[in-house]
């Protein structure tokens, strides 16, 4: 059940912006660019968590999700913050000239600290106070925000630290006002209350995953940890625990077990970091071709063994190749949800074509079941990490791998880069 306990929020009231942001997208699939040319909509001003009468909003139609019945979570509007805007305006030069880890590591540094201090889920007692961890329920990263000459980071207990003093439980990350400058945010509607809300989302910012990561060297380093920043999930933001909806569903294409992955066990980083942000999923399906049932379920915990359907199936890329063998997962989100479900859909496969196919249909504008995406989109244009990724890319460049989360954001979707 969706908890809605610790809501953080304020009334105050908003303006419409009247900034409009110019974009080029690249020439790609014809379907696609129909899709991804959607001229972008003015977005009201959200300076504010939540906002009062929605008398003096007059959102734009196209951001707007028509639906026949009242919605407790309907989109109003996305706004970038400064940060993301940056980084929108400027990742073809700075891709072209390979300078991404440069900015973030000179240019950027400040705020990438900002970024960091904002992440933090633990802070350990004084007199070592400078120490977080960032814990991603896998990799829990360690970061010294009391030097800000250089980025202090580690996978292990710094030594500095006794191994006596515990570190205490996570919490949520709760962006407030002092970093609207970092971070990203929706407004939703509820029709029923009247109220204006934000959530907050981690900006598309860097080559679209953990910003330092291919930038600096995992401390320790070592064989076991070379691979950590890749993996490390610690920068991506779940929603807040005010989201209402009657059922919490989620989709993993490429689930592998619910221990296992090769960038990390999906399953078990969605339900523990969802649910520290108060939403514990109802249902959960899984998809994936290398494992059988036996593996699958013999990984799942017993408190959710109830709730987890697991499908051994290979994921097709089009409505037109849908069929129960090859399900085309948006088709079946569609078929098998409702409107005030808050559903989740993980997709990564690592089958650039299939996936793609995913994403342009979840930008029809007659989609509208899906409220967050988790994608790991491989892209030949993406320097850092395409190698990597071996023969696993699409022919795109990181500014079309934007424009994929940038829509998808516009569209009411929190859309995740993984």
């Amino acid at each position: 059940r969706i908890e809605l306990s610790h809501a953080s929020t304020y009334k105050r009231k908003i303006g419409k912006s009247t900034m409009r942001r110019a974009t080029t997208i690249p020439s790609i699939a014809a379907a696609a660019i129909a899709l991804l040319s959607i001229a972008i909509t003015p977005t009201v001003d959200a300076q504010y968590r939540r906002l009062g009468r929605p008398d003096f909003i007059d959102p734009d139609p196209k951001t707007v999700q028509t639906k026949e019945m009242k919605s407790r979570r309907r989109f109003v509007s996305y706004r970038s913050s400064e940060w993301e805007q940056m980084w929108l305006e400027n990742i073809d030069q700075w891709t072209r000239e390979q300078k991404i880890c440069h900015v973030l590591l000179s240019e950027q540094a400040q705020i990438v600290h900002d970024y960091l201090n904002l992440l933090c889920t633990s802070r350990m007692p004084a007199p070592y106070d400078h120490w977080c961890v960032i814990d991603d329920e896998l990799h829990p990263l360690w970061y010294n925000g009391g030097n800000r000459e250089r980025f202090d980071l580690t996978f292990e207990r710094p030594s500095e630290v006794p191994d006596d003093v515990p570190v205490p439980p996570p919490w949520p990350v709760r962006p407030g006002p002092q970093h609207d400058h970092i971070v990203s945010r929706f407004i939703f509607l509820d029709e029923i209350t009247g109220e204006y809300t934000i959530e907050y989302i981690e900006p598309l910012i860097s080559h679209l995953r953990f910003p330092l990561a291919m930038c600096l060297e995992a401390q320790p380093n070592d064989a076991d940890h070379k691979y950590h920043f890749v993996t490390f999930r610690g920068w991506v933001l779940p929603p807040p625990p005010v989201v209402k909806a009657s059922r919490a569903i989620l989709y993993d294409a490429g689930s592998s077990t619910w221990v296992d992955g090769a960038g990390g066990p999906s399953l078990a980083f969605l339900t523990k970091m969802w649910l520290r942000h108060g939403i514990d999923f109802d249902v959960i399906y899984a998809f994936d071709w290398e494992y059988s049932h036996e593996e699958f379920y013999t990984s799942v915990p017993d408190e959710y063994k109830a709730k987890v359907h697991f499908r051994k199936a290979e994921i097709s890329s089009s409505l037109a190749k849908h069929n129960d063998a090859h399900p085309f997962l948006p088709q079946l989100i569609k078929e098998a949800t409702d409107v005030d479900d808050y559903v989740v859909f993980k997709l990564d496969i690592d089958a650039p074509t299939v996936e793609d196919g995913s994403m342009v249909a979840l930008l029809d504008p007659s989609s509208t079941k899906v409220d967050e995406v988790i994608w790991e989109h491989h892209v030949s244009g993406n320097y850092l990490m395409s190698p990597l990724w071996l023969d696993a890319v699409s022919d795109l460049t990181i500014r079309q791998s934007y424009e994929y989360f940038l829509r998808l954001r516009e569209k009411g979707i929190r859309a995740h880069s993984w």
